[in-house]
């Protein structure tokens, strides 16, 4: 039986720009009307649609589908189904570690809303990496260094920076020197193989103190706004081992000024 591809196009279910795109590509052999130009298609024309179809359903490309309607065997086809399997599986686990990146995210902006001002003492237990892209005096960044700690986003994500020297001025009253980047713990960092050759920053874990503060600006922090985690570590006797990080977690924008909600974290011994 033969269908024009108005009637084809009806009888799957399939529009008609599909099925002349098929055409075009060589996956469907009408036959053309000599008189009015006409392209009709018979049943196995309605199959080949029918399979194009299924093989795309399962996220195989276009040049795939056109090698196995164009002669691939049947063993070739399991090998396929067989890499397929495999690939569904790493994108499985991808999706799970997705979903617990997602759960400390959450975990850790409710933190950061709940407890502003506090102060904690944590023991760290992830090394952790970043790379700084703003800022006074930020070493050069290769570009295609910065897109891949940027294209690894949501496992990277903001972070900040103050210099240990002047977390350890006790008496200093002016801004800090902040620096702004991207920041990402070791399992991810190791999982998603990013770089940590200079000027990737490394700290390693351990006791580190960390408290929640809201900024307007995030290049314009004060001792004053660090006053609790300063009052603690010089009234237990701490000292700063490296320069602090920080995770800006939540962006406030329900305000005419935009707010910054962030976690900041200072080694100590």
């Amino acid at each position: 039986m033969k269908y024009t591809i108005h009637a084809l196009a009806g009888k799957l279910g399939i529009t008609q720009e599909t099925i002349r795109h098929y055409k075009n590509l060589g996956l469907l052999s009408p036959e053309q009307n000599p008189e009015n130009g006409y392209y009709y298609y018979d049943e196995l024309d309605a199959v080949r649609a029918l399979s194009v179809r299924r093989y795309r359903s399962m996220d195989l490309s276009i040049g795939g589908v056109h090698d196995i309607i164009n002669g691939r065997s049947a063993k070739s086809q399991l090998v396929w189904l067989e890499e397929k399997e495999q690939e569904l599986s790493r994108q499985i686990e991808m999706l799970q570690h997705d979903r617990q990146h997602i759960r400390e995210i959450h975990h850790y902006m409710e933190m950061t809303i709940a407890n502003q001002g506090a102060v904690e003492l944590v023991n760290w237990e992830d090394d952790f990496s970043a790379l700084y892209l703003l800022g006074e005096n930020i070493e050069d960044v290769p570009e295609g260094l910065a897109k891949q700690w940027v294209d690894a986003m949501p496992y990277t994500y903001l972070t900040l920076s103050i210099p240990r020297e002047q977390l350890m001025d006790f008496s200093r009253t002016e801004k800090y020197d902040v620096r702004v980047g991207m920041g990402c713990i070791a399992r991810y960092r190791d999982m998603l193989g990013l770089s940590v050759q200079p000027p990737v920053k490394t700290v390693p874990g351990g006791l580190s103190i960390r408290t929640f503060v809201a900024v307007d600006d995030l290049f314009c922090i004060y001792p004053k706004q660090l006053a609790p985690m300063i009052s603690y570590v010089r009234e237990h006797r701490f000292h700063f081992t490296d320069s602090s990080t920080g995770w800006i977690l939540v962006t406030d924008y329900s305000q005419k000024k935009a707010k910054y909600l962030v976690l900041i974290r200072a080694r100590l011994e």
